[in-house]
């Protein structure tokens, strides 16, 4: 039953946020829900494969957060 209420909930607030994007009018409002809308839309297989493919290993990215973390500590 709780599982139904979680569904039901996140479907109450997608119908609150439709309706509510309906009615925007603000410009720089729109183009933020568009940056954020960009960032959480869903890759095609084929971008999916090629950022695999060109993504770090395990060890690579340690090093670079490292690398991040020691240089942002140096400002």
């Amino acid at each position: 039953m709780g599982i139904k209420v979680i569904v039901m909930d996140a479907s109450d607030k997608k119908l609150e946020l439709i309706d509510w994007l309906s009615k925007l009018e603000d410009p720089s409002v729109l183009n933020k829900v568009s940056e954020i809308k960009a960032i959480f839309s869903v890759k095609s297989p084929e971008e999916l494969k090629a950022e695999w493919e060109n993504g770090m290993t395990m060890e690579e990215a340690k090093a670079e957060i490292l690398k991040r973390n020691r240089d942002w500590w140096k400002k």
